[in-house]
């Protein structure tokens, strides 16, 4: 095929060229002598009797009808696509993930909707991610799932308000996702509510750090990476619910008292 065509290519161009006129005919390939050799000329179309079908008559398209039709088109995704980046501010990106099926994308307005204070970045976020994740491994489409979209906007404002941390807000959309139900009465029968009192956590702190004194020991002879140990048994001591942003901050003053009393007693 490469041969013929490129053959084709210089001898046509040779033949229009020299001024000639390039014959309307099919030609085969002879690849003993790696030429073109003519088959058969190709005759207009009026020599092969084309006459209009009697019982199909003209069809005449009124141009309202096809303005009309137009107007009642769906949004394409293309179009879906821009505007998920100009009205919601998202990247193109997940705006090009949420738009590949039409129920994902409605889901995702949907949930926007239901609580126009969660930002559409964040509930794009988590369905690209989270949810994303668990419609795969079970192997089924977003309109077959129990998670509803107003359940699902509710969860992602109860992580953003502060009410639960991500590490729970990804448990309880596990929950959701497996049973149904409301994940507001999931965090409240399984007694999962971020802790936020800073008394609290800072009582935490110092209890881990008296029940860890090799630890902090270690620490405070210059292994710091012990720092992200002591964070996790915090954060178990609480069972995940603790605020990892409290924590972290009571964490690292505590941290920062010791070294400068072990300095003071140098």
């Amino acid at each position: 095929m490469v041969k013929a065509l490129t053959y084709e290519i210089e001898r046509q161009d040779q033949i229009l060229t020299g001024g000639g006129e390039v014959q309307q005919e099919t030609v085969g390939w002879d690849e003993a002598r790696n030429v073109t050799v003519s088959q058969r000329g190709k005759e207009e179309a009026h020599d092969y009797r084309y006459f209009p079908e009697p019982d199909l008559p003209p069809l005449q398209i009124e141009p309202t009808w096809v303005d009309q039709l137009r107007i009642e088109l769906p949004e394409l995704p293309g179009e879906k696509q821009a505007r998920f980046v100009s009205e919601y501010h998202l990247t193109p990106y997940a705006s090009g993930l949420l738009v590949e099926e039409h129920p994902v994308a409605d889901y995702f307005e949907s949930a926007v909707a239901h609580d126009p204070g969660i930002s559409p970045t964040k509930i794009a976020n988590w369905l690209t991610g989270e949810y994303f994740s668990l419609l795969n491994l079970a192997g089924i489409e977003i309109q077959k799932s129990k998670v509803s979209h107003q359940d699902f906007a509710e969860l992602v404002a109860m992580v953003e308000r502060g009410d639960i941390n991500a590490t729970i807000g990804k448990e309880v959309l596990e929950e959701i996702f497996e049973t149904g139900g409301s994940p507001v009465d999931i965090v409240d029968a399984r007694g999962l509510a971020q802790l936020n009192d800073p008394q609290a956590i800072s009582e935490l702190v110092n209890q881990v750090l008296a029940e860890n004194p090799q630890q902090v020991e270690q620490y405070l002879g210059g292994k710091t990476t012990l720092s992200q140990w002591l964070f996790g048994q915090v954060m178990r001591a609480t069972g995940g619910r603790a605020n990892p942003a409290l924590v972290r901050t009571h964490l690292d003053q505590a941290l920062k008292n010791l070294e400068e009393s072990c300095r003071s007693e140098e």
